[in-house]
């Protein structure tokens, strides 16, 4: 928990770089806004064991039932999985990029010091998917839940 902005810095720490792929991302995050890595699998049966060990690494696991549609604009294959970027304001899929051993990260601190941080993890971020919840004004009813089917 950060009390204060001045305590968010990418001076120390883990760090990951994400890159939005489209020009003008229709939603962006201010500093201190947070977000979540989620890996999302596709289970190839309804006796798939979910996602392999090797790939559980860090990101929280959803899985989507066989048949089950992607939560992307594009779809995730049985037996694979799909990095995701989520906040309250939008959902994007994420595509882990090489770092050339020539990329560093500069940060400049507000004193003016200055860091040189070495890039470990970059991403690209596709087209956004949102708002991943509802948001209405507090003044206006909620809307009805939608019923599917009979």
């Amino acid at each position: 928990m950060f009390c204060f902005q001045s305590d968010l810095t990418a001076t120390d720490g883990q760090i990951i770089l994400m890159e939005h792929a489209e020009e003008h991302p229709l939603l962006l995050s201010v500093p201190g806004m947070g977000a979540r890595l989620i890996k999302y699998y596709q289970c190839k049966s309804q006796k798939d064991k979910g996602v392999p060990a090797q790939e559980i690494n860090g990101p929280a696991v959803e899985e989507l039932p066989p048949g089950g549609s992607s939560p992307f604009l594009g779809s995730v294959e049985p037996g694979h999985s799909q990095l995701s970027i989520e906040t309250r304001m939008y959902r994007a899929a994420a595509f882990k990029h090489a770092t050339a051993s020539t990329d560093f990260l500069l940060v400049r601190r507000a004193c003016g010091r200055i860091f040189v941080r070495e890039i470990t993890s970059l991403h690209t971020v596709g087209v956004q998917v949102g708002p991943a919840h509802l948001v209405t004004a507090h003044s206006m009813p909620p809307f009805p839940s939608p019923t599917y089917g009979d």
